[in-house]
């Protein structure tokens, strides 16, 4: 198994949904500002999962991740790092563009975006 293998698998995030191992890790990198770990307990309202900062429970589970990755791309070499950040990059971009209000004429129908 490679990384991009082992971001595809299932598993369940702490509030027991089932997700990817990608949808999960994005998720916690976009609530941290990034892969490094950047601490717990200070939270603010924002970014594309609405809401920026982790618990403690959420940043043990990012470097518990993020070490896996490290690992996986340790023992693959850098050949899979360039998707895998590729991907991790579009499933937070995916996530923000959920998170946009959808404006509506008169009508009910959705206004084009300009």
């Amino acid at each position: 198994m490679n990384a991009i293998e082992w971001l595809a698998t299932t598993t369940k995030n702490l509030e027991g949904k089932e997700v990817t191992q990608l949808e999960e890790l994005a998720q916690l990198i976009g609530m941290n500002g990034g892969m490094a770990w950047k601490g717990y307990g200070v939270m603010a309202v924002g970014g594309p999962y609405g809401r920026m900062g982790l618990s403690f429970e959420e940043a043990m589970r990012l470097l518990y991740l993020s070490g896996v990755l490290d690992g996986f791309t340790k023992a693959h070499g850098s050949d899979d790092t360039k998707t895998v950040v590729e991907s991790i990059k579009a499933e937070i971009r995916k996530a923000g563009e959920k998170k946009q209000p959808t404006i509506v004429g008169a009508d009910g129908q959705p206004l084009a975006r300009s």
